[in-house]
């Protein structure tokens, strides 16, 4: 139950952003990420990414079929 608990203290800290936590992925602002890049490494789900990619709140940029998100703009998206 501990451990229940704290998995879900945390997952709440670092969906709300509360000051003193870090971030666990670490973009570089240099990089161009896919979506399921961003998946991989536990942002979200490849069905929210696109959701937010879609609604204007996480900038990317369509390349082919696919979408890539630039490091900065995952960054200010985040924090």
């Amino acid at each position: 139950m501990t451990y229940i608990c704290t998995l879900y203290i945390v997952l709440c800290q670092t969906q709300h952003n509360i000051p003193g936590k870090t971030m666990a992925f670490k973009p570089d602002p240099d990089t161009f990420y896919t979506i399921e890049d961003l998946a991989n490494n536990g942002i979200a789900v490849p069905t929210t990414i696109r959701k937010w990619i879609k609604s204007g709140q996480l900038k990317a940029t369509l390349v082919g079929r696919g979408y890539m998100v630039c490091g900065a703009d995952i960054r200010d998206f985040l924090l």
